[in-house]
């Protein structure tokens, strides 16, 4: 078995020796504390398989001692010893946000029953989170396989390449039109610094959804790299492209933005095609692109460019 290490907070000297002298019977390992402050200043720096803490006090204030401990990124369940009346106890529990409680009278058996299963929960919760990850390495390893990027399902930029590659000569071939656009979240570097991973992931899949049901069958969108997203656009000319990516720009410009940190989303979406050029080459389509996007930005963002007509 693990090492485990329990955080006990209470403030009456006897009641946390008797509790503390229960729980290394077992061969636990226990952290005690009198203070608030102490227990906050220890969860910065360990991680403990549990918390119990004395719930019928005035000293700090439940709800948001559970907050703080359930803020760490790992599972930490939380025990709360309440009062004897079952029905005050219930309600102290039910406004807490903590995973269980125990009554006084804390009788050592059911004690050490209770922290057991608890200590069993978070083991099994571990494990759990431990198989999905590997899961989903498995997941992404595949998708990238098949030339897809994991958490927008856009082809990625290698197989973006290839794809525009025979776009091209079929379109230098049947002398048909072709575009591409590249939009890029404005401002993502700071919008990534007041986001959580899950959080950013999230908002990267939701504007890749609005642009996903606003472009045709016929159109292929590449995630590119860190907030870019590439379309090819078979069949289309400049112009269209320019209305295409108007549209995408103003629908995201609607999109309400899950985390409160984050007040509105726009784009800079820079345009080019193919031209008359015979002889134009996947780099050069891509460059002009990059231009006009590089245009867009330093003109203020949340536009459409297309490149200087030379």
């Amino acid at each position: 078995m693990p090492d485990e290490r329990i955080f006990l907070l209470h403030s009456d000297n006897s009641e946390r020796s008797k509790l503390s002298h229960f729980l290394e019977s077992t061969g636990l390992t226990v952290s005690k504390f009198a203070r608030l402050k102490e227990l906050s200043d220890e969860l910065k720096l360990k991680i403990p398989s549990l918390v119990i803490l004395r719930a019928d006090t005035k000293e700090y204030n439940i709800p948001q001692v559970v907050r703080e401990i359930k803020s760490s990124p790992d599972y930490i369940p939380v025990l709360l010893i309440c009062p004897a009346a079952e029905s005050e106890a219930e309600k102290i529990f039910s406004s807490s946000g903590a995973d269980s409680f125990i009554t006084l009278p804390i009788r050592r058996t059911a004690f050490i029953s209770q922290v057991n299963l608890m200590l069993d929960i978070r083991r099994l919760k571990s494990e759990v989170t431990s198989l999905r990850d590997e899961v989903n390495k498995l997941k992404i390893f595949l998708t990238k396989a098949q030339g897809m990027e994991p958490i927008t399902n856009f082809y990625n930029f290698e197989f973006f390449k290839k794809i525009l590659s025979i776009e091209l000569k079929r379109a230098q071939r049947y002398n048909f039109p072709l575009s591409i656009m590249v939009c890029f979240i404005d401002n993502y570097g700071e919008i990534c610094e007041k986001l959580k991973e899950s959080e950013k992931n999230s908002l990267i899949l939701n504007i890749s959804m609005l642009i996903r049901q606003n472009i045709r069958d016929l159109d292929i969108p590449v995630y590119y790299k860190e907030g870019h997203i590439m379309i090819v656009m078979p069949h289309t000319s400049i112009e269209g492209a320019v209305t295409l990516a108007e549209r995408i720009r103003t629908k995201v410009i609607g999109y309400k933005p899950e985390s409160e940190a984050i007040k509105r989303i726009t784009l800079s979406i820079g345009v080019a095609d193919r031209g008359r050029s015979e002889n134009i080459s996947f780099f050069d389509m891509c460059k002009g692109a990059l231009l006009s996007l590089e245009k867009a930005i330093k003109d203020g963002g949340n536009r459409v460019a297309i490149p200087d007509l030379t």
